[in-house]
């Protein structure tokens, strides 16, 4: 019996053939209008939609393009910001509440149409989420978040017991259908997105870290180990605030989100299991979100868990895996026995309220940030079409809220 293999996931192995040549690393010094530093997904859709907006981008990325947290994506997009409309709403306001779940809904449909006219052979698929409570106490809960998603005019629909359980073949007490989630392997993803940017004119160097960024009153200036780019605009497109933005730790919460790959399930199996064209998202907290590959193979994610020390990561994928193939089967005993064939962990960074945060930031002149799109393709795409009007000063009052400033907006 194949052994699992950790800290690996399958989209390195899938990536496009051939692979796309090393960019070379920057050297020199220029000027250039934008600057993008980060290579993963936001970094290269902002670079790709700042260059649709006409605004020619330089992009650096310090390893090679998606060698990060892209390459450990879990595959699957949302058409929502977060699962809880009052919890957002909450946190955020409402106003903030409603613009992240219309915008989010709005990218994700965009994000389809505009991926299959840049490249068609990239396989993506739109499924319905169907968010159940497996227990009697969670309808009541899921029955107010659906009257509360109407009321803001948002689409969510609760539907009988009956028919989730249709859907999940599961006995739950209610559930409610979200259309338009997405899947697709983030690497082919984000190759398609560069090979667009680049066609467009952006300017892409790998192995290229930056070191510091001065500013003074009209420009900024991005310093390399082996060169100089003076700016106007640099945007922060890596995942999360690093050492050259220290102080905006303080915003944000950093996680790890195990995902697990199963060896392939009996066909025999599958006809009494979740239905291969849904996703499956369970009342937990946090909570597991379960579907099919094209293969005949079960992924779930969840057990979200605070990153242990670098030296103990293996351990915590050994133990989470086993976690999530343990509640997997608690769900569906039928598949008892069934061994993982991956387990690996999507780096995530959660804003207060659990939404993107893009946009300036009051401590950062001529700055702009794109965070916490936790490596998902239509939270990269929204982000990047909100820093892209930011860029080009055609900032929107909603894009207002999407930023760091949204609590002040209740």
């Amino acid at each position: 019996m194949p052994a699992t293999r950790y800290g690996i996931s399958p989209w390195m192995e899938h990536a496009p053939r051939p692979r796309p040549a090393a960019a070379p690393a920057f050297k020199g010094e220029v000027d250039a209008p934008l600057v993008i530093i980060g290579g993963g997904l936001t970094g290269v859709i902002t670079a790709w939609a700042c260059a649709q907006a006409g605004m020619k981008a330089l992009l650096l990325d310090a390893d090679r393009l998606g060698r990060g947290g892209t390459s450990l994506g879990s595959g699957l997009s949302p058409s929502t910001p977060g699962l809880s409309f009052r919890e957002f709403s909450a946190t955020a306001g409402r106003r903030a509440a409603r613009a992240h779940f219309e915008q989010t809904a709005e990218a994700a449909a965009d994000f389809t149409s505009t991926l299959r006219r840049l490249n068609r052979k990239v396989a993506l698929e739109t499924v319905d989420a169907w968010q159940v409570a497996l227990f009697g106490q969670g309808a009541a809960s899921l029955t107010a978040e659906a009257a509360a998603r109407t009321d803001a005019d948002l689409t969510a629909s609760i539907k009988t017991a009956a028919a989730a359980q249709t859907a999940t073949r599961l006995s739950v007490s209610a559930g409610v259908r979200v259309p338009g989630w997405i899947t697709a392997n983030p690497l082919d993803v984000l190759h398609a997105f560069a090979t667009a940017a680049t066609k467009k004119g952006v300017q892409i160097f790998e192995r290229s870290p930056v070191t510091r960024i001065g500013f003074d009153r009209r420009l900024a200036t991005v310093h390399t180990a082996r060169g100089r780019i003076t700016t106007t605009c640099v945007i922060h497109a890596t995942g999360e605030p690093g050492p050259l933005s220290a102080s905006l730790h303080r915003h944000f919460t950093p996680s790890l989100r195990p995902v697990v790959m199963t060896a392939a399930v009996p066909a025999s199996a599958r006809r009494i299991l979740l239905r291969d064209d849904v996703v499956l998202i369970d009342d937990e907290a946090p909570a597991h979100a379960i579907r099919w590959t094209k293969d005949g193979r079960l992924m779930v994610s969840g057990a979200d868990g605070a990153r242990p020390a670098a030296a103990k990561n293996e351990a915590f994928l050994v133990q989470r895996t086993g976690q999530l193939m343990y509640e997997l089967s608690r769900l569906y005993p039928d598949i008892s026995g069934l061994q993982p064939a991956r387990g690996w962990a999507t780096p995530l960074s959660a804003f207060a309220d659990a939404g993107v945060c893009a946009g300036p930031h009051r401590n950062f002149p001529h700055q702009l940030f794109g965070f916490a799109g936790n490596h998902d393709p239509v939270r990269a795409f929204l982000i990047a079409r909100i820093l892209a009007r930011h860029a080009t000063g055609r900032a929107t009052k909603a894009d207002g809220l999407m930023g760091f400033q949204r609590g002040s907006h209740r």
